[in-house]
C-alpha cells in the first residue's frame, strides 16, 4: 500500500511542477514582450526629444550591421541623425534588439526607418504591430510620438 501511495504523491507533485513551470514560462514570455514594447517606446520618445532639442530630423531603425537599416526590424535599435535615412551616421543612442520571437510590422512606412522632425505640425502616422505567439500589441505613431495604444491577448 505504501508503494501505491508514494506513486500517487509523486504523480500529484509532478502535475503541480508542470503547471508551475508552464505558468512561469507564460509569465516570462509576457514580461519579455512588455519589455520589448517599453524599450521600443523609449527609443521613439528619445528620438522625439532629440529632434526637438537638436532642431533636426532624427531617425530610428534596427540594424545588424550598424551601418544600414534592416527592413526586418531585427537587431539593435539605433537613434541617429543622417543625410540618408537608411544609412546610420551619427548615432545618438543604441538600444537592445527585440527578442527573436517578437515580430514588428509597421504599416504606412515607405522606408525601414521611423523619423521625427522638430516641426511636428504635420503628423505622418504609422501603425506598429508587435506580435508574439497569440499576443498582439498595436499602436499608432506620429512624429510627435505614440498616439494610440492597444493590447490584445
Amino acid at each position: 500500500m505504501k508503494l501505491i501511495e508514494t506513486f500517487v504523491i509523486l504523480a500529484l507533485l509532478s502535475m503541480l511542477a508542470l503547471t508551475g513551470i508552464s505558468s512561469y514560462t507564460h509569465y516570462y514570455k509576457n514580461k519579455e514582450f512588455d519589455t520589448a514594447i517599453a524599450q521600443f517606446i523609449h527609443a521613439v520618445d528619445f528620438a522625439k526629444k532629440m529632434s526637438i532639442a537638436s532642431n533636426e530630423v532624427v531617425y530610428v531603425c534596427a540594424s545588424t550591421t550598424k551601418l544600414e537599416c534592416d527592413t526586418s526590424w531585427k537587431g539593435p535599435l539605433f537613434v541617429f541623425t543622417s543625410d540618408n535615412p537608411t544609412h546610420i551616421q551619427n548615432t545618438l543612442q543604441k538600444f537592445s534588439a527585440l527578442p527573436a520571437d517578437v515580430t514588428l510590422d509597421i504599416q504606412g512606412l515607405k522606408e525601414p526607418t521611423l523619423y521625427f522632425m522638430p516641426d511636428s505640425e504635420s503628423a505622418n502616422n504609422s501603425t506598429l504591430i508587435f506580435k508574439m505567439g497569440q499576443r498582439t500589441h498595436l499602436f499608432t505613431l506620429s512624429k510627435t510620438g505614440v498616439l494610440n495604444d492597444a493590447d490584445s491577448q
